[in-house]
């Protein structure tokens, strides 16, 4: 027998040296890959949290600027007693739905102030964590409305 074809005969298989390469090597991706999908569930949540902010101040804008259109005796109140740095607060549950203080993961803050023009008014409202302690609010949102100052009633 020649030597080229013992060579070729006793190579058949991995040897171990390839065979732990190979393990460690799979060991390693399926590592990073673990903690790229653990970020993306990270950053799911709260892009999904975000959406309920923007969603959340969206509506209690829409219910600030339509008369008679809503059950929150806060909006109510912004809406017929307008006066500069007039303020309420509506607690939210976490699905970011008006709730009661106890069941509350989130507060809106809702600020009132006088516009540029006469009977112009601009509502400032803030999504605040009452989990987290932090000054900034996850989102903030700012809408103007021209009300009619002959009746008291918007």
């Amino acid at each position: 027998m020649n030597t080229a074809q013992t060579d070729h005969r006793g190579r058949k298989g991995f040897t171990l040296a390839e065979l732990i390469m190979a393990i460690a090597l799979l060991a390693f991706f399926s590592t990073l890959i673990v903690q790229v999908f653990a970020q993306a569930q990270s950053l799911t949540k709260k892009a999904e949290t975000l959406d309920l902010a923007v969603n959340c101040a969206s509506d209690l804008a829409d219910r600030w600027k339509s008369p008679g259109s809503t059950e929150l005796p806060e909006i109510t109140d912004l809406q017929q007693n307008r006066q500069d740095g007039r303020t309420a607060t509506i607690f939210l549950d976490r699905s970011m739905q008006p709730g009661t203080a106890e069941e509350a993961a989130w507060q809106a803050h809702l600020l009132l102030q006088a516009g540029n023009e006469a009977d112009f008014w601009l509502l400032t409202i803030e999504i605040k964590s009452l989990s987290v302690d932090t000054v900034e609010p996850l989102f903030a949102l700012q809408t103007g409305h021209h009300w009619d100052s002959g009746t008291g009633a918007p």
